[in-house]
């Protein structure tokens, strides 16, 4: 097992010579923006699943209180993944409320925004797949 160094996200063939070299994004806003992504994936795709299973099951694969579970364990694995990194908010409604008090620049805003955005979308069209008929 490669030993990971600070500031590296992991290795990964770049050369097509078979040998591992380490990488990452350093570019900070582009990281916040896929941690954004990958956040708001993880939320809709673990809370959303958990709407669509109770439902096209007819109620016989859960209840209420597990799809309540099941979006606060959603919403816990996207902050936990997507907080060190972007702050965690999940939601264009917290950022835009970060960006007002100040908490955030706003030139990042619209990158946030569309983040959360296509990562709902994404996860949406996963579960689509998954659970088509």
């Amino acid at each position: 097992m490669a030993e990971f160094k600070q500031g590296y996200g992991g290795y990964a063939d770049l050369e097509g010579n078979g040998r591992l070299a380490p990488y990452a994004i350093r570019n900070p806003d582009l990281r916040a923006y896929m941690a954004e992504f990958v956040g708001t994936f993880i939320l809709v795709l673990i809370g959303d699943g958990s709407v669509a299973q109770f439902v096209l099951s007819k109620r016989a694969a859960g209840d209420y209180l597990s799809v309540n579970l099941c979006w606060g364990i959603a919403l816990l694995f996207g902050v936990h993944f997507s907080g060190g990194v972007s702050g965690g908010h999940l939601n264009p409604a917290v950022s835009v409320t970060m960006a007002l008090f100040k908490r955030l620049e706003w030139k990042k805003v619209p990158g946030y925004i569309i983040a959360q955005t296509l990562g709902s979308f994404v996860a949406a069209l996963v579960l689509y797949i998954v659970y088509y008929p």
